[in-house]
């Protein structure tokens, strides 16, 4: 019996070892001083699936730019088409056809789209499939 309860002291004090020592490589890490940092990470772990730990921040660190990717899960960018606008705001043809081009942006909603293409004298059609 007491060298059970022994044995599971040494145990217990070598979890704690590796629980201090996670947890020193975390706080040398001076990205983890910003809140903004925090939650992207533990955001964008969560949407690849994972546990939000230091372990699986470790293993994407060198592949992902955290706050990159966090700000494109909270705005995706998604390619809409559109028409184009003439300077008295008449949608431009060529030979009687719409012009239509492909603009990268950052918007939820049609909505949002059309409001942000209007500012560049766009008028918003579709979402590109």
């Amino acid at each position: 019996m007491k060298e059970q309860a022994k044995n599971q002291k040494e145990v217990s004090g070598g979890l704690k070892k590796i629980r201090r020592h996670a947890r020193d490589k975390r706080e040398k890490d001076s990205r983890f001083s910003e809140a903004t940092f925090r939650q992207a990470v533990r955001q964008v772990l969560e949407y690849l699936g994972e546990e939000p730990t230091y372990g699986n921040f470790r293993k994407y660190d060198g592949i992902i730019n955290w706050e990159a990717f966090a700000e494109n899960i909270r705005h995706p960018t998604r390619l809409a088409l559109c028409h184009i606008l003439d300077g008295q705001g008449q949608e431009v043809t060529v030979k009687g056809t719409l012009v239509v081009v492909a603009r990268e942006i950052a918007a939820c909603s049609e909505t949002e789209a059309a409001e942000i293409l209007a500012k560049e004298s766009k008028v918003f059609v579709k979402w590109w499939q």
